[in-house]
């Protein structure tokens, strides 16, 4: 960012660590450098929400462009859960896949459910940073995941 801004690197860092506080970019590599502190990493953490038209407007190819994004920042969160421990050291972990068989009307209700899922999850962050507001209690990262896609053409 420093080199990006032609800024000064302190100033950024600390620019850094509030952004990544509020959670709006978090930190996802350490590069070693000459000078002997890290370089840092970041990547942001803005959600993308596209309306069912919007999709609808994309090509193909675009379509799956945009779910290989999403697929790539799921199996990178899954990663570093495996790589700190983290699905070991609590025991109140979940995780779903279930590869289902359905009608059509079926698959619209599986589709509704993941945009309600969707809407309830930002509902739950948005009661969380309140709570947070008034307390110094040290935020938990955590990933939430959820697709539905057919399977077969």
């Amino acid at each position: 960012m420093a080199r990006d801004l032609a800024a000064d690197l302190t100033e950024i860092s600390y620019h850094a660590r509030q952004l990544e506080k509020y959670g709006v970019i978090e930190l996802v590599e350490k590069k070693p450098t000459r000078r002997g502190s890290p370089e840092h990493i970041y990547r942001p953490m803005a959600r993308v929400i596209m309306s069912d038209e919007e999709v609808e407007a994309l090509s193909v190819g675009d379509r799956q462009v945009f779910a290989a994004q999403i697929v790539q920042n799921m199996m990178a969160d899954l990663r570093k859960g495996f790589q700190v421990g983290a699905f070991g050291k609590r025991s109140d972990w979940g995780l779903l896949h279930h590869a289902l068989t359905l009608d059509e009307a079926g698959y619209e209700q599986v589709r509704k459910l993941c945009r309600r899922v969707e809407d309830e999850l930002f509902q739950i962050q948005a009661e969380s940073d309140e709570r947070r507001s008034d307390t110094q209690d040290a935020p938990l990262r955590v990933s939430a995941s959820m697709s539905n896609f057919v399977m077969n053409l």
